[in-house]
């Protein structure tokens, strides 16, 4: 149960995430005197009031919700951040600008996050069968999200309609693969479920999200690289291999640095200071700071013993960069944005389903294992903060044109029904597929149950 001593930490998180902020943004700003320096006070002074609001209302209300039905979304937020914004104005694009350092940061934490879960050093991390079955839905998925569309463009629509819109294509296919195991996880800990498919969907859910970070990462090294002095003729695989060797080169770096041992205070202030330096450096060359943080991460778990310790502290800020991420993203929503864009949802939800339902039979048809596992398609639905996370970095690159503002908003609104859609398809998986003690399934489904969630 949370109480005053896990509120501390977080409360702790959040102040540090903003006080390592303001650098950064008084930078962005332009140094800080006159009418835009008061200007971006103001700004900074309505952004952590609204962030500060929103998470006590997640600590005081959410908290008590979870207790009941075992698992909140983070939708919530996006729409707080677009009545702040867009509907009421209090943050135009200018003001969302000038914030572009706090995007960077939270998108490039959540890379890390996503990479420093890949510890190759467990056995458990790379089994056969986990990923035989995260291949199989992440295909299937990519073949129905991307392929169908480009097909049906090139055959129907007009000649280069396609390849205008490939790019968005690609990125709605990426954000498609994420699969976010924290939903499971709470789901599982607040039915009491038990059993193998629970720990193997929840492996596969890790496998998928850092599948759909490299084929995210694919897409910025494809489009666009207008850097300062690297090359403009490189190729796709080049710009691949610079991601990887940043980012593993920036891992062996900050592996050595931590090497020294520090407190739990100071070692996330340098976590956060990684995080800033990495991103800022992949954002000024214009590649993705979730891969590249993603790449840091994975070497950083591999290569430093203390990485341990810095995923623990990541655990204790990811609430805070959540809601963060949530809230800019509704904020950075265009409603100029045509009105059909927003139907693109239904098409998108359907082929994502369909591949994830195809993906996760298949693997369960084709599993050379006895007893085979369930098909895990349904429960690997949640997109989680990830996809909102790549959103926010498709947008700040190839932002500005028609295509990216639709599909930024009916993606955004994709996320925010899947993440509601997510708790009933997890929910009903474990009850189906997993050890649920019965007295538990009848609190749930008689809307009575008032457990607590550890």
């Amino acid at each position: 149960m949370h109480d005053r001593h896990t509120a501390r930490p977080r409360l702790l998180a959040l102040t540090l995430f903003a006080l390592g902020l303001w650098p950064a943004l008084a930078l962005a700003s332009g140094g800080g005197g006159g009418d835009g320096g008061t200007a971006m006070f103001q700004n900074i002074l309505l952004i952590l009031t609204v962030v500060g609001v929103a998470y006590l209302i997640s600590h005081l209300l959410l908290d008590r919700i979870q207790r009941r039905v075992g698992f909140v979304t983070g939708a919530e937020y996006i729409v707080l951040g677009a009545v702040v914004g867009p509907v009421f104005g209090l943050l135009d694009a200018g003001a969302l600008e000038q914030f572009t350092p706090a995007v960077v940061l939270g998108t490039g934490s959540l890379g890390l996050i996503t990479g420093i879960r890949i510890d190759l050093r467990r056995s458990d991390t790379v089994e056969p069968e986990p990923v035989r079955i995260a291949l199989w839905i992440t295909l299937l998925t990519a073949l129905t999200v991307v392929a169908l569309p480009t097909l049906a463009l090139s055959l129907y629509a007009a000649p280069g309609t396609a390849q205008t819109w490939l790019p968005a294509i690609l990125c709605a296919g990426a954000v498609a693969l994420v699969a976010d195991p924290g939903p499971l996880q709470a789901l599982q800990k607040f039915l009491s479920a038990r059993g193998d498919s629970t720990f193997a969907a929840i492996k596969v859910a890790r496998l998928c999200a850092s599948l759909a970070v490299i084929s995210f990462g694919t897409v910025f090294c494809m489009y666009d690289h207008d850097a300062v002095f690297l090359p403009q003729s490189l190729a796709t695989l080049d710009w691949f291999l610079i991601h990887l060797i940043l980012g593993a080169v920036l891992g062996v770096i900050f592996g050595s640095f931590l090497r020294r041992g520090f407190e739990d205070e100071k070692l996330l202030t340098v976590i956060i200071g990684t995080v800033v330096f990495t991103s800022g450096i992949a954002y000024y060359l214009r590649l993705s700071p979730i891969f590249v943080n993603f790449i840091l991460g994975v070497v950083l778990i591999n290569t430093c013993r203390t990485a341990d310790k810095v995923a623990s502290r990541l655990d204790s800020i990811e609430r805070p960069l959540y809601i963060a991420l949530f809230f800019f993203a509704g904020a950075s929503i265009d409603l100029s944005a045509p009105w059909w864009s927003y139907l693109l949802v239904v098409p998108y939800i359907l082929l994502r389903t369909t591949g994830r339902l195809a993906g996760g039979l298949i693997a369960m048809r084709t599993s050379p294992v006895e007893p085979r596992l369930p098909a895990l398609g349904r429960v690997l639905f949640a997109p989680g903060a990830l996809s909102v996370a790549m959103l926010l970095d498709f947008q700040q690159v190839y932002g500005g044109t028609a295509v990216t503002t639709v599909a930024y908003s009916g993606l955004l609104l994709a996320v925010i029904f899947s993440e509601i859609f997510s708790y009933v398809r997890t929910r009903s998986w474990l009850i189906d597929y997993t050890d649920v003690p019965p007295a538990k399934i009848r609190q749930v489904l008689s809307g009575q149950n008032q457990p607590e969630v550890t």
